[in-house]
């Protein structure tokens, strides 16, 4: 029911905008009857309103130009794979063939799309050719696609390189960390022809027993079977998902305001004003991910170890 809940609750807050919104209008309609002159913030407050209000679009990059060499030049964003539970995107620049870096961004799957990378690639574009993975949202995937785990995400990564192929360099953020050396090392030791030129790991859960955080010390505190009864839910009936057992973006942001209270980003205004703002980018992960990501990186640490097997 928690998931039913939720929807209710976003559709009542957004309802609820719109009610504001009417107000908020009907006041200014009444201060031009009795030429009475409104403050500026009135009438952006009354805009951000009616923006909240309505349903928004998928979320996009949004990144159609750059510069280069003091040009402007056009992008064209690009799918160059396309499988159950995840893209491979690609920014193109116009103008032909540049000799610049090939690079992949990995993204996370951490109740984010990976659009909310999106300054990471601007900033990149203008000096390499960039490529990123676009996971899909998991309650969106029919039960007939199978389950999405840590391996599989590995494999997709693997594929991905393949399918850019030599001399790619990686980055990995975050959670995928751990996969992006992972395949790396396996790649290396094949000797495989599209082994990765360079690998960038930011930010992430390499050995969480070093410089420990706080998900790092409430993961320790609870076995395996309590994340899979507590922290996972099905997928209700009216998405494309539904029966797939899932870890919903919205409790992995519940999750950041109890780790991080004190970040400004983490706040419930700030979530809320991104939530229903336009930046929504929140999506679920398949449970069998986020269980194997519990138990093999931060209860059993196997990857520091020497224990993690593909």
């Amino acid at each position: 029911m928690l998931y039913e809940w939720h929807d209710i609750i976003s559709q009542s807050v957004q309802m609820s905008f719109q009610t504001a919104a009417n107000a908020m209008a009907f006041g200014g309609g009444l201060m031009n009857i009795f030429n009475i002159k409104a403050q500026p913030e009135y009438h952006a407050l009354t805009k951000s309103f009616q923006k909240l209000s309505r349903d928004q679009p998928q979320p996009a990059f949004g990144l159609w130009r750059t510069r280069i060499d003091g040009q402007t030049v056009p992008i064209t964003e690009e799918i160059w794979a396309d499988k159950p539970f995840g893209r491979l995107l690609h920014f193109k620049c116009s103008g032909g063939e540049r000799n610049v870096p090939k690079i992949l961004i990995v993204a996370p799957i951490s109740g984010h799309k990976a659009t909310i990378l999106r300054d990471t690639v601007r900033e990149l574009l203008p000096d390499s050719d960039v490529y990123i993975t676009d996971w899909k949202d998991a309650r969106e995937v029919p039960l007939k696609e199978g389950k999405f785990d840590l391996e599989g995400y590995m494999a997709y990564v693997q594929d991905f390189i393949h399918t850019i192929g030599p001399n790619t360099h990686l980055i990995g953020i975050s959670q995928s960390t751990v996969p992006v050396l992972a395949v790396t090392a396996l790649m290396a030791a094949r000797k495989d022809s599209c082994q990765p030129l360079s690998m960038t790991l930011m930010c992430g859960p390499i050995d969480p027993r070093i410089n420990e955080t706080e998900i790092s010390r409430l993961s320790r505190k609870q076995d395996l079977d309590w994340f899979r009864k507590n922290m996972t839910i099905s997928v209700p009936g009216n998405y494309a998902g539904r029966g797939r057992q899932v870890f919903p973006g919205f409790m992995q942001s519940m999750g950041l305001l109890v780790a991080a209270p004190g970040q400004k980003r983490h706040t419930p205004e700030s979530l809320l004003g991104k939530l229903y703002g336009g930046q929504g980018e929140k999506i679920d992960a398949d449970a069998p991910y986020y269980l194997d990501t519990i138990q093999q990186v931060f209860l059993e640490h196997r990857l520091p170890r020497g224990t993690m097997m593909w």
